[in-house]
């Protein structure tokens, strides 16, 4: 859908204003959440969101946040503890990723809501937060410092895998099978490992004005944006929980086929269920395996210029 600049910065902040499930990472909310839990807590199930919507920037988009509340409210509905990072920046990607990575010991699901990046020069890759704010609203971010690449993420995944852990990584952005292609992800994949992509190589991933009550026909007259892939995703797992990840693909491709977007799944196990059981949100008191030293800068894996 096409917006001029006006209504698209009225649409990003009134989503700016949303809010989300579960705990709030950003800012002074995740420092104090480190000093209370890190030395303390495992988890059993985790949905970590990761939301851009690159607010005051030429890049802005109107729904990632209301993805992430749909999303993120159907995994506290299952018993995940919901965890949410607004705009992050590449550091903050892989903290946190790399925390939750040694710290979840049944159900990890990652959630990416944002804009995919294609460009020359470049590996495909999301397109992450500046650490610095941007020195004009149209100044881009489309730079190296900014984009984090596929391959980055999944070797800090692969850093943490533990056979019991099930890992299911969400990404809805433009290009998300060129960021996350079979050579990427790595051939075999680990043991429960899933990647659920919006989009396919060369595609853009779409939003539109959707209604929750009437999800399968756009409303023009409604204010909510919604990306097609979240929303129809949500919708089918909604109404069939018990569905696995092969039937949900046949599920998705012809709600998003008007969209003219095309999902695609790689996992290690495609009969297996998107929720294969309810959790237990948190057990406390139990010995975490973390090493803070995966915090240090030089465990940032920079984009890597072809």
């Amino acid at each position: 859908m096409n917006m001029d600049r006006k209504e698209q910065d009225a649409a990003t902040k009134r989503e700016i204003a949303l809010d989300l499930p579960g705990i709030d990472l950003s800012g002074e909310k995740g420092t104090q959440f480190w000093r209370d839990q890190h030395l303390s807590t495992r988890f059993e199930c985790v949905a970590l969101l990761f939301p851009a919507n690159y607010i005051n920037t030429m890049h802005r988009l109107p729904s990632p946040m209301a993805d992430a509340s749909l999303f993120g409210t159907l995994c506290e509905d299952r018993g995940f503890q919901v965890f949410h990072f607004r705009n992050p920046t590449i550091s903050d990607w892989l903290r946190w990723l790399d925390y939750f990575s040694q710290n979840t010991y049944q159900q990890l699901i990652v959630f990416f809501d944002g804009h995919g990046i294609i460009k020359d020069g470049l590996e495909p890759s999301i397109l992450c937060f500046p650490k610095t704010k941007a020195q004009s609203y149209h100044s881009s971010l489309v730079t190296p410092e900014n984009l984090l690449n596929g391959k980055t993420i999944v070797q800090h995944l692969d850093w943490f895998q533990q056979d019991t852990c099930r890992v299911t990584l969400v990404v809805d952005c433009c290009h998300a099978g060129a960021i996350f292609n079979s050579t990427v992800v790595g051939e075999p994949l680990p043991k429960h490992r899933h990647f659920l992509l919006a989009s396919a190589q060369d595609q853009a991933a779409h939003y539109s004005v959707l209604h929750q009550d009437t999800p399968l026909t756009p409303l023009q007259n409604q204010d909510q944006f919604f990306g097609a892939f979240s929303f129809f995703l949500v919708h089918i797992l909604k109404r069939e929980s018990a569905i696995n990840l092969q039937l949900l693909l046949q599920r998705l491709q012809p709600l998003l086929q008007p969209h003219k977007q095309t999902a695609v799944i790689i996992s290690s196990a495609i009969h297996e269920l998107f929720f294969p059981r309810s959790c237990a949100s948190v057990l406390p008191q139990l010995q975490p395996h973390f090493d803070p030293a995966i915090l240090h800068p030089a465990s940032i894996v920079p984009v890597r210029i072809v």
